[in-house]
């Protein structure tokens, strides 16, 4: 695992299926000082996932207070971008 895809061992846990056009994920030059992370708050309905992950950058700031705070609001995390 690349160090832009390792999760943290103080992050939540990772999504467990990544979709197919975030697997070779490289953010826009402009966007490379931000975290890039696939969140989701899992939904289900009698065995059927409802709910999807979604993309969300951070700024360092933010990043740590949402890293912190995550494993209490529901989230699954999978880090696909971390600026260096």
């Amino acid at each position: 695992m690349s160090k832009q895809q390792k999760q943290q061992s103080s992050s939540p846990k990772e999504l467990s299926e990544i979709p197919a056009k975030y697997k070779n994920y490289t953010p826009e030059e402009k966007e490379k000082h931000l975290f890039h992370a696939l969140i989701e708050q899992e939904n289900w309905d009698k065995g059927t996932k409802l709910s999807k992950p979604s993309l969300q950058k951070f700024n360092k700031p933010s990043w740590d207070n949402f890293k912190k705070n995550a494993i209490q609001l529901g989230y699954s995390v999978t880090v696909l971008y971390e600026p260096e």
